[in-house]
């Protein structure tokens, strides 16, 4: 019995101690976050208001998609490299260059031109020069272009980009290796 008591009196102290009394709790409520109103413009029309689509549903909203500038977008589909001068061949899996070489890249696709301004990732140990359009045997589109691979050129695959003069963008990712 006296167990009992003394179980029951440390049990009304320990629950005093922890708020136990009288006192209300504290109840937080979250504010919720504002919905921008939309401002109309001088036309009555309303600013867009930014909406995240992650592969679901959206109803009662305008989703307008911009399309590339050109007709047909510009697409870097197939990569060769040849000799200086030399015809060549180009493949979907792109090409090897070696160190110290100098040589002429050719990339077929639709929409490219000789008016591309051609760039290749990575450090700057690739010189490009002289683009300019070409066609296929099959009278596909394409560019070629003349490029310089410094003697200790960083060994690896590299990225051709492509960029049109209204800046649609092309890339071969990987589609040039540069080989010992």
């Amino acid at each position: 019995m006296r167990l009992r008591v003394v179980l029951a009196l440390f049990l009304i102290t320990w629950i005093a101690a922890c708020g136990g009394g009288n006192e209300p709790a504290a109840v937080v409520t979250p504010t919720p976050t504002p919905t921008p109103t939309p401002t109309p413009t001088p036309s009555g029309l309303q600013d867009p208001i930014p909406v995240v689509v992650a592969g679901g549903d959206v109803t009662g909203i305008d989703i307008n998609v911009v399309v590339p500038a050109t007709s047909p977008s510009i697409n870097a589909e197939l990569l060769g490299v040849s000799d200086l001068g030399e015809p060549g061949t180009a493949t979907s899996t792109g090409a090897t260059v070696r160190r110290g070489e100098n040589k002429r890249v050719i990339i077929f696709g639709r929409g490219l031109n000789g008016t591309l301004r051609v760039t290749i990732e990575g450090p700057e140990d690739i010189a490009v020069s002289n683009i300019r359009a070409i066609r296929s045997v099959d009278d596909q589109p394409g560019v070629a272009f003349d490029i310089a691979v410094a003697a200790g050129a960083a060994l690896g695959g590299r990225s051709v980009i492509l960029r049109a003069p209204n800046d649609d963008v092309a890339v071969f990712t990987g589609g040039l290796e540069v080989v010992p």
